[in-house]
């Protein structure tokens, strides 16, 4: 019994972390133990918030005896002491849990809010808020300097920075970052990409050189390319002009 009792107070610490965007976009770079020892984290902090927030009650309104109200009203063993010791994990258990839920609808209402004005300053690359919103914590879990965080800078760009794209297969695109996927509990962000092809070409296999064989004109549309992040094995930022200097 007291074990079905201690799995409520579980659940507080997985919804702080599925339902926060923050730490749910973090999740794929935990595992096993690591993950287990997260979730009792939050876990922890959600039972001592609530534990607080008792204290405080009990503190401001001593004749409130809630423990007792409900070892009185539900009676599972008979023995008083006992009673109490499950109407105490069942208040607890029931209070973790809502503060999680509380917590988190603040969380969300802040990130809504900040993800209006995330969007009106990228007003070229998102079309509601909820993708401006998921994009500002998703740069929040970003380091400076990785591919992660070149590639949203590349789609949040004005105007849009062209982006050399080397495949495994030796194929070049030079392109427009036109949508990323987002991370979930097992990706990690960006596992497909997906862009607007500007030219295309290869590699020689000799010199290493680039030989550009397609021009893509730009007005047609729904030309987007996807690819996933496993058939990239280099990418960096492409600039025509230094380009043309460099190789004329």
């Amino acid at each position: 019994m007291l074990a079905l009792l201690l799995i409520p107070i579980l659940v507080s610490g997985y919804i702080m972390i599925v339902l926060n965007p923050y730490h749910y976009f973090r999740l794929h770079r935990h595992d096993g133990q690591l993950l287990y020892l997260k979730v009792a984290t939050y876990d922890t902090f959600c039972l001592f918030c609530t534990t607080i927030i008792g204290v405080l009650i009990k503190f401001l309104l001593p004749n409130f005896h809630l423990i007792d109200l409900i070892a009185k009203n539900f009676t599972l063993t008979g023995d008083k002491k006992n009673d109490h010791i499950y109407a105490l994990l069942t208040l607890l258990s029931v209070t973790s849990i809502l503060f999680s839920w509380i917590y988190v609808f603040f969380v969300w209402v802040k990130n809504y809010i900040l993800g209006y004005f995330y969007s009106k300053k990228h007003l070229a690359t998102y079309n509601n808020i909820c993708q401006a919103k998921n994009a500002r914590v998703l740069r929040k879990t970003l380091s400076n300097g990785t591919i992660d965080c070149m590639l949203l800078d590349a789609l949040e760009s004005t105007p849009k920075h062209p982006v050399l794209i080397n495949l495994s297969s030796k194929k070049v695109y030079i392109g427009i970052i036109s949508r990323l996927s987002d991370p979930n509990e097992k990706e990690e962000p960006n596992k497909y990409i997906s862009f607007f092809p500007v030219m295309s070409g290869y590699r020689d296999k000799d010199t290493m050189l680039l030989e550009f064989t397609n021009v893509y004109p730009s007005k047609i549309k729904d030309l987007n390319i996807i690819v996933s992040t496993d058939e990239i094995y280099h990418i960096s930022w492409f600039d025509f002009k230094l380009y043309n200097r460099v190789n004329n």
